[in-house]
């Protein structure tokens, strides 16, 4: 049990004791989710995702500030805000990198590939 807790926690320990760390993954997930508003052209309920990603960096960077002010060397707190922050992260990025369903480029019928958009005509032998 000690070996999957170990392997668990070992992505957090660049961001221990450096809050930058954790803006700066805020910030990355920020572009993420600009980049994806701008694609969609507005706000759609997956966005939510990303939004809470940027939101829950911002919050671990706050509590790693907090922990630096007070000398914590025991950090309780991340058996519970990691696998958050953890989890909303995968979810963030799977949705922000994934293919969107449905998206047919400018000028083109869906189905069809640019080849096929143009017209044939059929001889009759």
């Amino acid at each position: 049990m000690a070996e999957v807790l170990k392997i668990f926690y070992a992505p957090v320990e660049p961001f221990g004791g450096h809050p930058e760390r954790s803006y700066l993954m805020a910030a990355l997930f920020a572009i993420l989710l600009a980049a994806s508003l701008a694609r969609c052209k507005g706000f759609k309920p997956r966005h939510i995702v990303m939004l809470l990603a940027v939101i829950s960096w911002g919050l671990f960077g706050w509590i790693e500030v907090q922990a630096l002010a007070t000398g914590s060397n025991i950090r309780i707190d991340l058996l519970v805000t990691w696998p958050i922050v953890l989890a909303v992260s995968i979810a963030a990025a799977w949705t922000g990198f994934r293919k969107v369903p449905g998206r047919v480029p400018n000028g083109q019928t869906a189905g069809k590939s640019p080849n096929e958009a143009s017209p044939r005509t059929e001889s009759s032998h």
